[in-house]
């Protein structure tokens, strides 16, 4: 392949091209013949060596060394003969389809030049070894060489514009998850907003970064001034919109309360919401955790049988509180039938042992599954097993809150009390807000002294009625001339039994996850 350059641009005092004496093999002044006009022009030539090959190239003169052009002596290169008969002292170097023609002023001239590209094509064919012991074409070397410089260069350039669009795409998410801060509304309190959520809490915390959010909340890391440790903030908006999921954050909170154990997230703190009336927001200050098992099951490292030894004996910790094997008792679902293939060919690298253990928690049937305490003592978690930290409680879990009727009042106080477990100081504002087991009386005292407080000015029917005794007590009543059924007046007992039957209808929708809103 050749390589064509361009006459450098006429300068003043142009800066001369130098080479250094070792690395020219040949020059002087040669005929060239022209490409397309065949006409003859006296240029100044050097062959010399670079890194991985030899370079031809002429120029207009000794002296100005202005390059015409040049080309590397590769593999392709071949000094074809000529007509030695006819044009004694001319030489043609060939690469493919393309030549060039020069022809040397004397023989001496002609002798040194035709070794010289001899052993410059020569070389390029020379055998030399290689990293794995085989000898291969120097040119060929060479020029594979070059192509694997040029290949790195270019993943090497690839690669730091994939580090520059990642890390203006780390600078965007940092800038996006950056809090935008805004006016606090509660002394001792910083209010901002971040993944479009609201979050105003005591300024005892400095915001860190956001975690994530799910289907209940955002979360947040946050730098706790007075303790010095980095917690978790999460912050459910609006926590008493659905009932059921309300009802599901009141278990949540009792639960990590109440599952004391060195394997189970607990609950740090529930930060006091302004009043009770205004309840809306519930924050669950807990331990900020690096990971979470669901990222290291789905990472990319391969969990060694160590690994999963490990968390399945934490899970058999977590299940020897007599608290929790309660609740799991309570919460367990029977799965579906078993593999059809033995667990030896689902598993076929897993170690026998494990294998046993697992077959043994397969199984459907509670009372023949192994229990937790012959899971702890299996062979497979000998190595790992700790006695000190199976623990055992005392108390079982309450369920009693699950049987109430679960309105927003109800739920609201049910989670205030959670947080003056931490905050025991929090003073109600509101002293009517209603407890589990009075809510359903007091509404209902409530709405008959509104009721026996109206008068309802009687109305003169258009047409007469048989009696106003039978009217009023009769069901499926003809409508007045107004286009309404007589009440009686007084608001009394009839009126009492529908609001009492309108009331638990009303308890019946909310309880089923529908807004609570008052019974008129």
């Amino acid at each position: 392949m050749w390589l064509h350059g361009k006459t450098a641009p006429a300068r003043a005092n142009p800066a001369a091209v130098v080479f250094r004496s070792a690395d020219v093999i040949q020059e002087g002044y040669l005929m060239k013949q022209g490409l397309r006009l065949k006409m003859w022009t006296k240029r100044y030539f050097i062959l010399r060596l670079e890194e991985r090959h030899m370079t031809l190239g002429y120029y207009t003169s000794k002296e100005s060394l202005t390059l015409c052009s040049e080309t590397p002596i590769g593999p392709g290169h071949v000094l074809a003969p000529g007509n030695a008969a006819k044009h004694p002292r001319r030489l043609e170097l060939r690469c493919g389809t393309k030549s060039l023609v020069v022809e040397a002023e004397d023989d001496r001239a002609f002798g040194a030049w035709k070794r010289a590209l001899q052993e410059a094509i020569r070389w390029n064919h020379a055998m030399v070894p290689t990293k794995d012991g085989s000898f291969v074409a120097y040119g060929q070397q060479a020029t594979e060489d070059k192509l694997n410089e040029e290949r790195s260069r270019s993943e090497a350039a690839k690669k730091l514009r994939e580090k520059q669009r990642a890390d203006e795409a780390a600078a965007a998410a940092s800038a996006a998850s950056k809090p935008k801060y805004l006016p606090a509304t509660r002394e001792g309190t910083q209010c901002f907003m971040t993944s479009n959520t609201r979050f105003e809490i005591p300024s005892q915390f400095e915001y860190v970064k956001t975690i994530g959010s799910g289907a209940y909340g955002v979360v947040i890391s946050a730098k706790d001034a007075a303790s010095g440790k980095t917690v978790a903030i999460k912050n459910i908006q609006r926590a008493f919109d659905d009932l059921t999921d309300a009802k599901r954050i009141v278990r949540e909170i009792k639960l990590m309360r109440h599952l004391q154990h060195k394997y189970v997230l607990g609950v740090d703190d529930i930060l006091e919401p302004v009043a009770l009336s205004k309840f809306e927001d519930v924050y669950i200050v807990s331990e900020l955790m690096a990971t979470d098992l669901h990222r290291v099951i789905y990472s990319r490292h391969a969990l060694s049988d160590e690994h999963i030894a490990f968390f399945i004996d934490q899970e058999l910790y977590f299940l020897t509180n007599a608290r929790a094997r309660k609740f799991m008792n309570t919460e367990f679902v029977k799965r579906g039938p078993g593999p059809v293939k033995p667990l030896a060919q689902l598993f076929p690298d897993a170690p026998p042992d494990a294998l046993d253990l697992l077959e043994q928690m397969l199984v459907i049937d509670p009372n023949k599954r192994i229990s937790i305490d012959a899971a702890l003592a299996h062979p497979y978690l000998a190595s790992i097993r700790n006695v000190e930290d199976e623990t055992m409680a005392t108390e079982s879990f309450d369920y009693d809150f699950e049987n109430e009727k679960l309105t927003k009042p109800v739920l609201q106080r049910l989670i205030w009390d959670e947080m003056k477990a931490f905050h025991p100081d929090a003073k109600d504002d509101v002293e009517n807000m209603l407890t589990p087991s009075s809510e359903p009386s007091r509404r209902l005292s409530a709405l008959a002294s509104t009721r026996s407080s109206v008068v309802v000015t009687p109305v003169t029917p258009a047409v007469p009625l048989a009696t106003s005794t039978t009217a009023a007590s009769t069901p499926g009543d003809a409508p007045s001339a107004h286009g309404r059924k007589p009440r009686a007046s007084s608001g009394g007992a009839a009126d009492a039994g529908a609001d009492a039957g309108g009331s638990a209808k009303a308890e019946t929708r909310q309880e089923a996850g529908e807004p609570a809103r008052e019974v008129s």
